[in-house]
């Protein structure tokens, strides 16, 4: 049987599910792209046994008893037999002719991976996105959203790469998981490229852009040091300048950010030679 071209990978809890099952739903019934929906159950007291597994037209649910972001999508990527996937999150509006779009360019390119644009639910975006496509670096990962990501699913597998559990929401570090994925991706001689598509929306707030907490820039501190070593620090100098001139961090707690960041830098080093 011929695999799929294109599958979406959504992750939820139990008390979301059935927002990730009107995007499935969606999606299948506008455009035919099924979905596989994982759902953790630990938020909500159930007797659902770990491993369930619920069909319908748009697909299935997966359950299961993991926590974390990352052990989510990694379920779904292990689960998934379509060429391509489409990671989601349980409560963004999915931008179809956007999304067509896409699958044209992935079959023209047949990119390892793409990112594409999202918007928030007032159509503003929400970074400022390039107006051009490129081939994304080291550098270019370090911005990229996991909604806005599309991976060719067998290069990822063949070549080892998964989501590190110990980043994204649920985990020790709660953000920066799909940017170490990607990065991870580069490393292993796979390439990805960029196109000014928007593909979602998303509602205003998204996890790991709140620079003005200290749990969140320390998780951006273990990420560049996770990426790039001791150097890692360095290089998130620029990231803490940028968020200044956005006014996403207040002058004034410039230094308190710069400490926190080099608290997650440091402390992720210490920790990797101590275990290994």
């Amino acid at each position: 049987m011929t695999p799929m071209f294109l599958e979406i990978l959504i992750s939820t809890t139990l008390s979301r599910i059935e927002g990730a099952k009107l995007i499935a739903a969606s999606a299948y019934n506008s455009i035919g792209i099924r979905s596989i929906v994982v759902c953790q159950t630990f938020d909500q007291i159930n007797d659902i046994e770990d491993g369930v597994r619920e069909y319908f037209d748009f697909g299935y649910v997966q359950f299961s008893s993991t926590q974390g972001l990352s052990q989510s999508r990694g379920l779904a990527l292990s689960l998934s037999t379509a060429q391509y996937i489409w990671f989601l999150d349980d409560d963004i509006d999915v931008q179809f002719s956007g999304l067509l779009d896409i699958v044209d360019v992935i079959k023209s390119e047949e990119p390892d991976f793409l990112t594409a644009m999202f918007e928030d639910l007032d159509g503003n975006q929400f970074k400022n996105y390039s107006s051009k496509c490129f081939f994304h670096s080291q550098l270019t990962v370090m911005r990229v959203s996991s909604i806005e990501i599309f991976v060719k699913r067998c290069q990822f597998i063949d070549a080892g790469i998964k989501f590190d559990n110990q980043f994204g929401l649920g985990a020790k570090y709660p953000s920066g998981e799909e940017n170490i994925f990607l990065s991870d991706a580069l490393k292993a001689g796979l390439w990805g490229i960029f196109y000014p598509i928007v593909v979602a929306r998303h509602p205003p707030m998204t996890s790991g852009r709140n620079f003005s907490s200290s749990f969140i820039l320390r998780s951006k501190g273990a990420m560049f040091a996770r990426i790039f070593g001791l150097s890692g620090f360095v290089l998130a100098l620029p990231y803490v300048a940028k968020r200044v001139i956005r006014k996403e961090v207040p002058f004034k707690s410039v230094f308190c950010s710069l400490r926190d960041i080099f608290h997650g830098t440091f402390s992720y080093i210490k920790t990797k030679r101590t275990h290994g």
